[in-house]
């Protein structure tokens, strides 16, 4: 990954969804004084995962990289319809277009696109292509997660069954054939509990090792059996060619992303119980 194109995706997504982030005097690439992981994680507390990733040589990048991001998407859903319910709009775009794709995840629910960028993104860049990652593993990092967005207070069977599909969405992000790059930092929660150092720097998945003669399973839950394909090309955009002839500051995002997948509906979170009245404490 290229620190200078990074850079500049970065400080454009700031000018426009996150100016106390934005460094002051900053002209060109190597103008910003810090960590850019560290830049790329304080944009989730704007509402916005930036990711990157590699598709598999020789593949179409937009077939490729759309089945990817349909599964960060479908987890931000899982946890937002039974966390934060009134939440759950999202987008997915293109940071700029050229390659290896940055993806820029942009959702309402802040807690959630900040569990994605400091818990879900560098666990997968840590752990994906290897073979040894267990159910046991993934469902302490679902449960990790999980008291981070303070949902204890939901009914111990819709908690369980949270945590399970959560971690089922993270084992099909494992098992992508896409590879992750490590962008965001971990939070120290994640790093301290799974050994995942933070380098501050871009790196790339370890390569991918040969599958277990008999892979543990995941409980069925009831996602859909199949994704319907991917169209052959985005709609904005022709092979990730040349951009919109309008000014980059204007440009925030490139091409859409085409989300394929229908939201499942779940019982909504019972509101918190009000306060009584003072004349009745």
């Amino acid at each position: 990954m290229d620190n200078a194109r990074l850079e500049r995706v970065l400080m454009r997504l700031a000018r426009r969804y996150a100016q106390p982030l934005v460094t002051p005097g900053w002209e060109a690439p190597g103008d910003y004084p810090g960590r850019l992981p560290d830049l790329a994680t304080a944009l989730a507390g704007y509402d916005l995962f930036v990711t990157a990733c590699t598709p598999p040589t020789g593949t179409d990048t937009s077939a490729a990289v759309t089945p990817w991001v349909e599964s960060y998407v479908r987890l931000y859903d899982v946890l937002t319809r039974a966390v934060f319910p009134s939440y759950r709009q999202i987008d997915a775009y293109y940071g700029d277009y050229e390659e290896p794709p940055i993806v820029v995840i942009k959702g309402e629910a802040t807690p959630v696109i900040m569990m994605l960028a400091g818990f879900i993104a560098p666990y997968i860049a840590a752990r994906q292509g290897l073979a040894s990652v267990t159910d046991f593993e993934l469902v302490g990092l679902m449960e990790l997660v999980l008291d981070e967005l303070e949902a204890g207070d939901l009914p111990r069977e819709a908690l369980r069954q949270l945590r399970d599909e959560a971690a089922q969405q993270v084992r099909q992000l494992l098992n992508s054939p896409v590879r992750q790059l490590r962008l965001t930092a971990p939070k120290p929660a994640l790093a301290r509990s799974f050994d995942i150092a933070d380098t501050g720097e871009i790196a790339a998945a370890p390569p991918l090792q040969p599958a277990p003669t008999s892979a543990p399973e995941v409980p069925e839950l009831g996602l859909p059996a199949a994704t319907p394909p991917p169209p052959d090309m985005l709609p904005e955009l022709d092979a990730l060619g040349a951009p919109p002839t309008i000014p980059e500051e204007s440009r925030p995002f490139g091409a859409s992303i085409p989300i394929f997948f229908e939201s499942k509906p779940r019982g909504r979170r019972p509101p918190p119980v009000p306060d009584l009245p003072e004349d009745l404490r």
